[in-house]
């Protein structure tokens, strides 16, 4: 691509993608993921937004707010509690305080994130506990009789 001149849609893509390829490997070194989170623009300027983020730190949060809101919510699945569907596995990963029908937040195997209700991580970890003899699932207090695999 030539000098930009003005900025549109098409420059500002670009230039997301650009900058987020040379700031990965600066990021890496030091721990961190970056993702691209936005920005506005006009034709005379672009505001970039990036989100830069310790991933062991907000495990760790993410961890600790999904246990203390478990119970409130009904959440019966433990954080982490991966699944598998169709040909991916999914992984519970955190909480999404501001959606009150999607709660569960959810990264699939290739890092992609999904959101879903609790109802439905909870039949998840019934199916899981029927078919397993997994100790948290015991310790849970979850009744499965009644529960088919599919």
């Amino acid at each position: 691509m030539e000098k930009i001149k003005t900025f549109g849609r098409q420059e500002v893509n670009f230039l997301s993608e650009e900058m987020l390829k040379e700031l990965k490997p600066l990021m890496k070194k030091y721990g961190l993921t970056i993702r691209a989170k936005g920005g506005s623009f006009d034709t005379s300027f672009y505001d970039v937004k990036f989100h830069i983020e310790a991933p062991k730190a907000a495990s760790q949060k993410a961890k600790s707010e999904f246990k203390s809101y478990a119970d409130m919510y009904g959440i019966k699945a433990p954080f982490g509690f991966s699944y598998e569907s169709g040909s991916h596995t999914f992984k519970v990963d955190g909480l999404q305080h501001n959606k009150p029908k999607n709660r569960i937040s959810l990264k699939r195997n290739d890092g992609k994130l999904f959101q879903c209700s609790v109802e439905d991580i909870n039949r998840s970890w019934k199916v899981h506990c029927y078919s397993s003899t997994n100790e948290d699932c015991h310790s849970r207090d979850i009744h499965t009789s009644g529960i088919q695999t599919i």
